[in-house]
């Protein structure tokens, strides 16, 4: 299942364009961004979901423009699909000016969207999503005693080391019960879980 964001102000059409994704059964919409995001909001939210495609309302070409460059710069290699509302010569001439190869409209016929997936899957084949690593720090507090906290930060750190050329420290401070010990049924104080690519 490809993992996904909707970047546009038409908070109608995002959501008809949600509803037609998740009904392939091949997407996942992680996020939908309403507007138009500044760099470091969109890269921020690219890099939280783990985006392979977004789709983009093109509706505003110039801020079209600048999150495309940005995604360039930063060299993502997430596929781009362009959405409108209707299809016109010039909304066409605009995409292929942007680089963006595949397009989407209204409605969105399941029959396209199955073309435009087929054609990103290959994409994605040659030149997975990738995004750098950087040191990033997750803390999970519980409210109380019992509640599940270590169990999901055992699985979330579980699912990060799978991740290809990922490590990933779990370090459990709670010196009281110590349930990451049970958990992993070990003796020892730490667990470095990493990937076995």
């Amino acid at each position: 299942m490809f993992r996904s964001v909707i970047i546009g102000p038409d908070r109608g059409l995002s959501g008809r364009l949600a509803q037609a994704l998740e009904a392939t059964g091949y997407v996942a919409v992680n996020r939908t961004i309403e507007g138009y995001p500044n760099s470091l909001d969109m890269l921020r939210a690219l890099r939280a979901s783990a985006a392979e495609i977004v789709f983009l309302d093109i509706r505003e070409i110039d801020r079209s423009r600048e999150i495309v460059q940005t995604m360039e710069q930063e060299r993502l290699s997430v596929q781009v699909v362009a959405v409108h509302r209707e299809v016109n010569a010039e909304t066409l001439r605009e995409t292929m000016r942007l680089g963006i190869r595949e397009s989407l409209w209204e409605p969105f016929e399941e029959s396209a969207i199955m073309e435009s997936l087929s054609h990103i899957k290959t994409l994605l084949d040659r030149k997975p999503a990738q995004y750098d690593a950087n040191s990033q720090l997750f803390c999970f507090l519980p409210s109380k005693a019992g509640v599940g906290t270590s169990t999901v930060a055992l699985n979330v750190s579980a699912a990060l080391a799978r991740r290809p050329d990922t490590s990933c420290l779990l370090a459990d401070f709670d010196l009281n019960s110590g349930m990451m010990r049970f958990l992993l049924s070990s003796e020892e104080d730490t667990t470095e879980l990493q990937s076995h690519s």
